[in-house]
């Protein structure tokens, strides 16, 4: 959303940067905001020039008018949901990164713990409040979902895999030679266990029951590309009903027997449609998004009261 401006010299610290109807930002905030990114670019080293804060104060003000005007058509239900979306968000943030590295985190980025939680519940409500008065009025008929769905065929094909079964042994990490000789040994027991019919599954539970940590596995599937490359080779060269050979591999051994060869498919469109119906809604949603945004900035009379000094001056 392009910003308009108009030049208004001397603007003090509490003077309005935006007016209108219903709708006002402050100096203030707008410096706090571009503080934030000179803080964070401080972590990284670098020092900004005036010309680079000017091209953030340009950035930054289009979001907070963004916040403004969709806060001011926000209805009770858009605010509740953007409630649980942001607090959801930032629980999830703390859980990912843990309480230490969360609070370090919002100090390189100049946030307070208040400051991020408001500015997550903005862009939630933003959110909401679009879903509602622009994404709700748009309906994706079947008929454009399924022509999508032949026109990308080769975006909906599952890649050929292999289901089998796995143990994986976690080494002790002695140096002691003998003693991964003996780690080693006690594994080809358990694989000529199998050898004379022991069932897989129950092997790999008891083992676990016994071995709490050290023993894991259970039934997999895998593709190319996500294991590695030596337990990746094991996985597609054994036939299927066959047991492989032991693999050492990331601190431990490795042992299984492939169940089936997956072949690639068409994933058909019923698994599928909901994802097409978000993307082609998205799609859709760009120009009227752009067209309800500047409803809006008319509707409310938004004025921007300042701009960036001109370059060299």
């Amino acid at each position: 959303m392009a910003v308009s401006v108009a030049c208004w010299g001397g603007i003090e610290a509490e003077d309005l940067v935006v007016r209108g109807r219903g709708v006002e930002i402050r100096r203030s905030e707008l410096e706090r905001g571009v503080e934030r990114f000179r803080t964070e670019a401080l972590h990284r080293g670098q020092v900004l020039t005036e010309v680079q804060l000017d091209g953030l104060r340009e950035q930054y003000l289009e979001r907070l008018l963004l916040f403004r005007l969709c806060a001011a058509r926000a209805e009770e239900a858009d605010r509740a949901l953007a409630r649980i979306e942001s607090r959801k968000f930032i629980a999830g943030l703390r859980q990912r990164q843990g309480e230490t590295a969360f609070i370090s985190l919002l100090k390189r980025a100049g946030y307070t713990e208040a400051e991020f939680e408001a500015e997550k519940l903005a862009e939630s409500l933003v959110t909401a409040v679009i879903d509602r008065e622009v994404k709700g009025t748009i309906r994706i008929p079947t008929q454009d979902v399924r022509a999508y769905y032949e026109a990308n065929t080769d975006k909906w094909v599952e890649p050929a895999g292999v289901r089998y079964l796995h143990l994986q042994w976690s080494s002790a990490g002695s140096t002691s030679l003998d003693a991964a000789a003996a780690e080693r040994r006690q594994f080809e027991g358990w694989r000529t266990q199998l050898e004379r019919g022991k069932d897989f599954a129950a092997l790999v539970k008891e083992l676990a029951a016994a071995h709490p940590g050290r023993a894991t596995g259970g039934e997999r599937r895998s593709v190319r590309g996500e294991l590695p490359a030596e337990l990746e080779a094991e996985v597609f060269r054994v036939e299927p009903g066959k047991l492989g050979n032991i693999i050492e591999s990331g601190g431990g051994y490795h042992l299984l027997q492939v169940l089936e060869r997956i072949p690639a498919r068409r994933i058909p469109l019923e698994r599928v449609e909901e994802d097409i119906r978000a993307v082609l809604l998205q799609r859709e949603a760009q120009p009227r998004i752009a067209e309800y945004l500047a409803r809006l900035r008319r509707e409310m009379d938004v004025q921007v009261l300042w701009k960036p000094k001109p370059t060299g001056k």
